[in-house]
């Protein structure tokens, strides 16, 4: 396949931890394009998300940083054109793969981008494109946590941050486990969007009885994991709700502030434990069976509709700006897709 010499890229000038700045930096330019290396792979960019990870990218403030300028972008979906000598990268060629762009290479937002054989995953089966270009950060991070509930076989699960794409794709698999989950929201709009959808047990953290109502809760339904995408006062008011012999799983940091609000004395004569997952981590170090069931999985029930990302707006490169700026104050309406 012939490609053309130059491609059409967004890139980053520069990170600034006001967001609204940093969007408005973003430019959109002419690059070579790009050549992989032994371990890579070419792709041909069909489309690609915006996800909070990619915001805390742009502010400077996420655990990936990269060199810049860079173009943006930490997922997307498309078909493998050209590809390196190692046996893995080869076998990828010609492919539709979901892709993640997490090592010190451009990302996803462009029309072609190289990323690790080893970060791509083919597609099993046909997926929309709009579900393939969301497929690994969120479904996968909500299979990776209801599998660390499982270890310790918990008979519910407390979700913050529940209003969101991931909290939807955390109910859906906790009830595929058997799971009760106990689903906290910040405003009675988000507990009736909830209980429209059938939703059992919603609690607004802003009502004067929350902590009450949340303990509560936790103990009827015996809820030993917490999954809690906001961080700081939220993770205090979780712990000390919980039974004994509890775990509270961080995996974002929406509040933007140190944890707070702890009972120690809770904490140490309840065995209670905090821990933390990111994907990335979690992806590297399960082995290669639960990896390839996982990745199985979640692309079985993506084509069944049982899971699905919720797309608020589609844009190309040259509304970028628009589309972010929806984006980042009405996120719990879905998902962003980006098209070169």
């Amino acid at each position: 396949m012939e490609l053309p010499s130059n491609m059409k890229a967004v890139q980053l000038p520069k990170y600034n931890t006001d967001f609204i700045i940093a969007l408005r930096s973003l430019q959109v330019v002419q690059l070579p394009i790009p050549q992989p290396t032994s371990s890579q792979v070419l792709i041909k960019v069909d489309a690609s998300t915006c996800n909070p990870s990619d915001i805390y990218f742009m502010q400077g403030t996420y655990s990936i940083k990269k060199h810049i300028p860079i173009i943006p972008g930490l997922e997307g979906t498309g078909k493998v054109v050209s590809a390196g000598s190692s046996s893995l990268a080869q076998q990828l060629i010609g492919k539709q793969v979901s892709f993640v762009s997490i090592t010190d290479l451009d990302g996803a937002w462009a029309e072609y981008a190289v990323a690790e054989a080893s970060m791509c995953i083919p597609h099993l089966v046909d997926l929309p494109t709009d579900q393939a270009a969301g497929m690994i950060i969120n479904p996968l991070t909500a299979l990776g946590l209801i599998k660390e509930a499982k270890k310790i076989n918990s008979k519910a699960i407390i979700i913050s941050a529940a209003a969101s794409q991931l909290g939807g794709m955390l109910r859906s698999l906790a009830k595929r486990e058997g799971i009760e989950s106990i689903n906290i929201v910040r405003s009675d709009e988000h507990v009736n969007q909830l209980k429209a959808k059938g939703v059992k047990h919603v609690l607004n953290s802003s009502n004067e009885d929350f902590e009450y109502d949340l303990h509560e809760s936790a103990n009827k339904y015996e809820a030993t994991t917490a999954l809690d995408a906001v961080s700081g006062r939220m993770t205090g008011s979780i712990l000390n709700a919980m039974p004994p012999q509890s775990q509270c799983i961080i995996y974002g940091t929406l509040s933007n502030e140190s944890i707070s609000n702890l009972n120690p004395r809770g904490m140490i004569s309840g065995n209670k434990q905090i821990k933390t997952f990111t994907l990335f981590n979690w992806f590297q170090n399960v082995d290669e069976t639960t990896k390839n069931e996982s990745v199985y999985q979640i692309q079985q029930m993506i084509a069944k509709g049982e899971i699905s990302t919720h797309v608020q707006m589609k844009v190309k490169f040259e509304e970028l700006g628009k589309g972010l700026m929806q984006y980042f104050f009405h996120q719990s309406k879905g998902k962003l897709i980006i098209l070169p």
